[in-house]
């Protein structure tokens, strides 16, 4: 599978008219969630600028993921059956609308991965990821 066609960007305003909304509402700095292929890039440690950044994969032991303010030291493990990147700029902007928010994190899937099976596991894998995520 073409990495372009893991997941179509799309942007995801955290607000408290959803589930996971009601639970991260401005929780650690974050005010939007990107889905796309194009960040955050697939580096061991951590991308320039990002307060936090890691992977993830589906094990079976369910979804795991690693990293968080160090970074990512390792790559997905070859028994990893979906993968996934996640990256946490607190300064970045992105217009949502006609609205600013500051606080970005983007999700990305890792080539090869179904991009139905993040959609449907969004909500997990956000609430694993902002546990690792520093306070601002």
């Amino acid at each position: 599978m073409n990495v372009k066609d893991v997941m179509n960007e799309m942007a995801l305003p955290v607000t408290g008219k959803t589930k996971t909304g009601k639970k991260l509402l401005n929780y650690r700095g974050i005010q939007v969630i990107i889905l796309g292929e194009s960040a955050p890039p697939d580096v061991h440690g951590i991308p320039k600028e990002y307060e936090a950044y890691g992977r993830g994969w589906l094990s079976t032991r369910g979804i795991q993921i690693d990293g968080g303010p160090n970074g990512s030291k390792q790559g997905h493990p070859a028994s990893a059956k979906q993968g996934f990147y996640w990256g946490a700029d607190y300064d970045a902007v992105k217009t949502i609308g006609q609205e600013k928010k500051k606080g970005v994190m983007w999700l990305r899937g890792r080539a090869g991965t179904d991009e139905s099976w993040i959609r449907k596991n969004v909500t997990p894998i956000l609430e694993l990821i902002f546990k690792r995520l520093p306070r601002p």
